[in-house]
């Protein structure tokens, strides 16, 4: 069963991150206070890592709002320390993670990746550094590319997830990498063009607004007792005829605290003889 379970897991995070990287998972902007993006993303960033990993948050002060999806956005942060963690390993290390105000220049543009030239301006910088192994030089070019991984077994989409939502914020990305001293995230968003909503003006955005659990899509598992209930016709065929139970991984959508099924057609089967 355990067995079973890690296979779901497995095959519903790289769903996700496939949907995401092919831009299939629509983004809501709102303003909002960038201390508060990270926020939200820090109970689920640090439940990544080991107890030997110690993640540390350095909140800023005196930045502009930004315009981000916080339902997205979150898994910018999760992505990159996970992969820290993992990194790092067995052996105790840290990940520290801060922001503060940035005013992008031409010159200082070209050292980022972005979909489209970064215009000078006001911003912020959030900066993920960790002091694990760091990377290959070699690699540091095609790191942001699918299926393309620093670890001896990975999927490679973590990291195209996160340039793909950086991206899609109008922002950019860079990373500085030294082999046995650790590896350096900078992420750029810009200023936020977005009017303040009345409720807004004079503060900073509200915490239940940038919740990344307001609204978004997600994967949900549907387990279907063989013997006590019929299979979905759909994968009727699929099935061993000793199979006496099923796992199904259908899309579903959470808004305003109501979970929806968004397609009773299954993403993924597996199914098994016995538990």
């Amino acid at each position: 069963l355990d067995t079973i379970r890690e296979a779901v897991r497995r095959g519903s995070e790289m769903m996700r991150e496939l949907r995401t990287f092919a831009g299939e998972n629509r983004i809501h902007l709102v303003r909002v206070n960038p201390n508060l993006l990270f926020e939200d993303a820090k109970p689920l960033a640090e439940h990544t890592v080991g107890d030997n990993v110690i993640v540390s948050f350095e909140p800023g002060s005196g930045m502009p709002d930004v315009d981000a999806d916080p339902g997205q956005f979150w898994k910018v942060f999760f992505n990159i320390i996970k992969n820290a963690g993992e990194a790092i390993g067995s052996r105790p290390g840290t990940i520290q993670v801060s922001v503060k105000p940035f005013a992008m220049t031409e010159a200082l543009a070209s050292g980022f990746i972005s979909a489209a030239p970064l215009q000078p301006g006001a911003g912020v910088l959030f900066e993920i550094r960790d002091d694990g192994p760091g990377i290959p030089a070699s690699l540091l070019p095609r790191l942001f590319d699918p299926f393309v991984s620093s670890k001896a077994i990975g999927r490679g989409l973590g990291l195209a997830t996160v340039r793909t939502i950086v991206e899609t914020h109008g922002g950019g990305i860079s990373i500085d990498s030294q082999l046995d001293r650790g590896t350096v995230f900078h992420i750029f968003l810009p200023e936020s063009k977005l009017v303040p909503e009345p409720e807004q003006a004079g503060h900073a955005a509200d915490a239940e607004a940038a919740s990344p659990q307001k609204t978004g899509e997600v994967l949900g598992f549907e387990y279907v007792d063989l013997e006590k209930a019929q299979p979905r016709p759909d994968v009727l065929q699929k099935l061993p005829a000793s199979a006496v139970y099923q796992f199904n991984v259908l899309p579903l959508k959470f808004a305003d605290g109501v979970l929806t099924v968004v397609s009773s057609d299954p993403f993924s089967t597996v199914a098994g003889d016995g538990l």
